[in-house]
Order: structure tokens, then sequence, then C-alpha cells
């Protein structure tokens, strides 16, 4: 069984605009978190940034990390149920590492 972290590595709040078929924009919140699974060390991390419309940014940077098999992105639009929208592998080999990532928002 996976050992979810408890530490929250990354988190970022924004707001994501999109047009419906009328022409009229509706505004969503999220918020976006980023955790270490079988984690056993520290992380520290950079941050998360919109690039466009449903679009953002996932970029942080690890030290030091210690057996951790993979990060889960997670977006929420409450701030309270999460949905993993995306898994990152770990690389093993550099504890000192900059992970970047695009993903878009549904």
């Amino acid at each position: 069984m996976k050992k979810l972290a408890s530490i929250l590595v990354l988190a970022a709040l924004f707001s994501c605009s999109k047009k419906d078929w009328t022409g009229a924009k509706s505004v969503t919140n999220y918020l976006i978190r980023v955790v270490a699974v079988d984690n056993d060390g520290v992380e520290s991390f950079t941050s998360i940034s919109r690039v466009k419309s449903g679009k953002v940014v996932v970029e942080f940077e690890t030290s030091e990390a210690v057996n951790v098999k993979e990060y889960k992105v997670e977006a929420s639009s409450d701030g309270s149920h999460f949905t993993s929208i995306k898994t990152i592998a770990a690389d093993i080999k550099l504890p000192d590492k900059i992970y970047r990532d695009t993903l878009e928002l549904q």
C-alpha cells in the first residue's frame, strides 16, 4: 500500500476563466497542490503559475529527497476535496532536481 506523505510540498490558488457556448465567461478558482509519495525527506519548492486560460505550469525543486517514489499533482475547486490530475515519477538518481510540467484543467 502506498504511504502518502503528510508534507505539503507545494500549493497555489489561481483562477481560470472559460467561455461557454453563449460567449459568457465563467471563472473557476483552483487550489493546486503537490504531495510526495513514500517520502522520507523534506522537499523544497518554487512555484506554480498560470500560463494561459485553463493551463498551469507546475514547477517545484527537490532538495535531498530521499526514497520518494512519485509526486501527485492534485487540484481542488473548493479547497477541501482534491482530485489527482497528474503523477510525476521521482528521479531517484537526482535527489536535487527541478520538476516542471504543464497541465490543462477541465
